[in-house]
């Protein structure tokens, strides 16, 4: 069965524009909350940015179609080095939440670590375009250390790595 694609348009979610996270993020928790309440998902946001030449659309298709955003294996992602060097395989990163009726800021904080968090990443802004939920009963969690003590418990693997499109739950395109 193929997961469901959401979409929701956010016209004042503008490129290179610093977000309103306090309007932007309950808009998409809602979406999360009417659509997968109860559940334990783990959340990967990725950005049209990170995929040059990829649309939003396409980017879609290739998560529906193989589970995961790494569709070319000689393309690095930033931080994965990370668990590389620590001897740990990891497949995405993302973040595990209980969707709740009081998890009405957990997008907020997502947007803010895109727009802010790549700025020292990458250099620049990065606009949420996917938002991917996957079963979290379907992952492992891989924690690792960012640089020498800053411990993080943001690292996945898929338990079947040959099934990896079975672990997701559903895709949000969040249009312009």
């Amino acid at each position: 069965m193929t997961p469901p694609v959401f979409a929701i348009s956010l016209p004042e979610y503008k490129p290179n524009e610093k977000p309103d996270v306090l309007k932007i993020g309950p808009k998409l928790d809602s979406l999360l909350e009417k659509n997968f309440y109860g559940k334990l998902i783990v959340i990967r946001c990725i950005s049209t940015q990170d995929h040059p030449g990829k649309t939003p659309d396409e980017l879609a298709d290739i998560v529906l179609r193989t589970g995961t955003d790494k569709y070319d294996a000689a393309r690095k992602g930033i931080g994965y080095h990370v668990g590389y060097d620590q001897g740990k395989r990891i497949d995405f990163f993302g973040t595990a939440v209980k969707v709740t009726s009081g998890t009405d800021i957990f997008m907020t904080e997502l947007l803010n670590d895109f727009y802010y968090g790549a700025l020292g990443d990458r250099g620049y802004h990065l606009r949420i375009d996917l938002v991917m939920i996957y079963d979290s009963a379907k992952l492992t969690l891989v924690e690792h250390l960012y640089g020498d003590d800053i411990e993080e418990s943001d690292g996945f693997i898929f338990k079947d790595p040959s099934r990896k499109a079975d672990a997701l739950l559903g895709i949000i395109k969040v249009l312009p």
